[in-house]
């Protein structure tokens, strides 16, 4: 989200005539979208819906692969020998106070 954030502010940061030029006067116009139709032209926009459903199935089946298994139960002994318990490496954020991602850079 950071990421995101920052090309916000770099994009608020514009001058008011290139932000004009470059996102029209509502903000989603311009030569942006000028390029962006030029890209994608007519393609229907993606279904995250769908998208979201798929990763978390392939998440879910990779989960029980004994590859994956093998790799949790390292990781697991890992953390457990420095002194942390937790049951995989998706708990451990959720368990940490005041955890944050790390900042795209």
């Amino acid at each position: 989200m950071l990421r995101r954030n920052r090309a916000w502010d770099e994009r608020d940061a514009l001058p008011a005539e290139v932000q004009r030029a470059a996102y029209g006067p509502s903000g989603k116009g311009g030569c942006r979208k000028t390029a962006a139709h030029q890209l994608v032209g007519d393609t229907a926009p993606p279904d995250y819906h769908a998208f979201n459903q798929l990763t978390g199935t392939a998440l879910e089946t990779s989960r029980r692969t004994p590859e994956v298994r093998n790799a949790l139960r390292t990781w697991h002994t890992c953390m457990a020998k420095a002194g942390f318990d937790y049951p995989d490496p998706y708990a451990a954020p959720a368990r940490t106070a005041g955890w944050q991602p790390p900042a795209a850079s």
